[in-house]
C-alpha cells in the first residue's frame, strides 16, 4: 500500500471532509488542492471495511462511467484486461462491508492492494489508452461529491433533535 493513487486520495479527501468540516472560509482551489494533497500524503490509508467498501464503490462508478460512455473505445487486449479487472472488482464488492469487517487485517490489506491494482488498470491503462483519464477522474469526483452531499443532507434532515424540539407555529385566523 505504498503508492498513493488518485482514487485513494479522493477517498481520503472525502473522508476527511465528511468527518471534520470547519466554519472557516475556504481558501482558493489551488491552495485547497495543495493543502489537501499534503494532508493526504501524511495520512496512511487504513484498510478497514469502510475504506475498502467506499474504494470499491468509487471504482465501480468508474467502470459504470466507462461502460456507459466509452465502451466502444475499449477494444483488444485493453478490453480483456478491463473486463478481468471489472470482474475482480465485482467479486470484491459482492463481499459487503460486514463480511470485510470480519476478515483479518492482512486479508483486508490484500483486498486493498487488489483494489489499488484494479484502479491502476482502470485509470492508468484503460482510461489513459482511450484518452479519457482526466474525464473519468472528473466524473468519479463529481459522483463522489454528489453522494457526499446526499448523505450529508440525509443526516441533517433526519435528525431526531429537529423533530422533537421544533415548536408548532401559532395559527392566526380571521375569527380572532
Amino acid at each position: 500500500m505504498s503508492k498513493i493513487s488518485a482514487v485513494s486520495v479522493l477517498l481520503t479527501v472525502l473522508f476527511i471532509t465528511a468527518c471534520g468540516s470547519t466554519q472557516e472560509p475556504a481558501p482558493d482551489t489551488a491552495e485547497l488542492t495543495e493543502a489537501t494533497t499534503q494532508e493526504v500524503s501524511d495520512i496512511p490509508m487504513v484498510a478497514n471495511a469502510e475504506t475498502i467498501t467506499a474504494y470499491g464503490q468509487l471504482l465501480n462508478e468508474a467502470c459504470v462511467y466507462l461502460n456507459e460512455n466509452h465502451s466502444d473505445k475499449i477494444t483488444g487486449k485493453v478490453k480483456e484486461e478491463y473486463d478481468s479487472a471489472c470482474e475482480r472488482l465485482h467479486n470484491i464488492n459482492l463481499q459487503g462491508i460486514s463480511a470485510v469487517a470480519q476478515l483479518s487485517e492482512s486479508e483486508r490489506e490484500d483486498i486493498f492492494a487488489q483494489l489499488e491494482d484494479i484502479e491502476g488498470i482502470i485509470f492508468d491503462r484503460v482510461a489513459e489508452e482511450i484518452g479519457v483519464k482526466a474525464e473519468l477522474t472528473e466524473a468519479v469526483t463529481t459522483t463522489a461529491n454528489r453522494a457526499e452531499d446526499k448523505v450529508s443532507g440525509e443526516l441533517i434532515t433526519s435528525s431526531p433533535q429537529e423533530t422533537t424540539t421544533a415548536a408548532e407555529p401559532e395559527r392566526i385566523t380571521a375569527a380572532e
